[in-house]
């Protein structure tokens, strides 16, 4: 019998949300480095999934949201302080407002066009997330 060598992948969760306004365009936030990304962040133990991010958004925008279905998981967005990758699930989330109030988390926020905002964020693979959540893949 071989020895397995597979090492496993250890990491943090953390959870974000392109989240689609009421007439359709996509909210974004800046991180203090100035980079534009989609909100979210961990789950807390006894959380499910869907609460913590309905959580992490109040929290974060001001937004009461709904998650609606996840669009992207990945291992490759996030870092966490210590830089050990996070695995994590994007959804695609509903807001029936556009008024958000920022905690100290960001510098500002934006509205745009689903084409604009996957131009704007980090990286080809959060704009992927975008396009999936508004298309309906």
């Amino acid at each position: 019998m071989s020895e397995t060598t597979e090492t496993h992948f250890l990491c943090n969760v953390t959870q974000k949300a392109v989240t689609v306004g009421p007439t359709g365009d996509v909210l974004l936030v800046q991180h203090p480095r100035g980079t534009w990304v989609v909100p979210g962040g961990r789950i807390n133990d006894g959380e499910t999934a869907e609460d913590a991010l309905r959580r992490e958004m109040h929290e974060e925008t001001g937004l009461d949201v709904r998650v609606e279905r996840p669009v992207l998981t990945a291992t490759d967005l996030w870092r966490n302080d210590d830089g050990d990758p996070m695995f994590t699930v994007v959804y695609r989330c509903r807001a029936d407002e556009r008024s958000v109030t920022l905690n100290e988390e960001h510098e500002d926020y934006v509205w745009l066009t689903p084409a604009a905002a996957a131009e704007q964020v980090r990286g080809q693979r959060l704009g992927l997330a975008i396009e999936r959540a508004v298309s309906g893949r």
